[in-house]
């Protein structure tokens, strides 16, 4: 589907590290924001996400436009945070 450039409220999240015991499924809000609770510091973080059931516009995919895990680019929170990732 063509960049809307509008918010997609209610997709699941999975961010995960293959490293690390930590897993969290939030999903994004009104305003198309998530937030991971509690996720350590690391440079590992595979994020993923899902369209809601019946959404057949979008499609499921990894960070930065990756299809797969092993290809998906690690997200960092060693900064504190990793705000700003779409």
């Amino acid at each position: 589907a063509a960049d809307t450039q509008l918010p997609l409220q209610g997709y699941a999240m999975s961010i995960w590290t293959e490293d690390m015991p930590f897993e969290t499924y939030p999903s994004t809000d009104a305003t198309g924001h998530y937030l991971a609770c509690g996720a350590p510091a690391s440079d590992r973080f595979i994020v993923m996400v899902q369209p809601p059931p019946g959404v057949s516009e979008y499609f499921g995919a990894f960070y930065n436009g990756k299809e797969n895990p092993p290809a998906a680019d690690r997200v960092s929170t060693t900064a504190g945070n990793a705000a700003g990732i779409d």
